[in-house]
């Protein structure tokens, strides 16, 4: 198996803004139960994507434990500045 899968809520599902927030707070279980078992210290390489609040999650990651974290990749998959400008005529 894969061992524990961590999830979300509805809360998440209906209040798209959490997500990263909800991703962070998985992460630090997982983390929390890693760094608790025997030998060297656990690292990470966080890969997720532009879509759903990732970039916030790995940042929050990046902050909170910079000796864990080994990189962050994110797939381009939304422009942020689409949004920002006028669609064309």
């Amino acid at each position: 198996g894969i061992g524990e899968v961590l999830y979300g809520s509805v809360a998440e599902w209906a209040l798209q803004h959490r997500k990263g927030w909800r991703k962070f707070e998985n992460f630090k279980i997982l983390h929390a139960n890693l760094s608790s078992s025997p030998g060297p210290p656990v690292q990470y390489i966080f890969i997720g994507d532009t879509g759903e609040l990732d970039k916030e999650a790995g940042e929050r990651m990046i902050l909170a434990y910079p000796h864990h974290m080994r990189a962050l990749f994110l797939h381009v998959v939304h422009d942020e500045t689409s949004y920002e400008e006028d669609p064309p005529a």
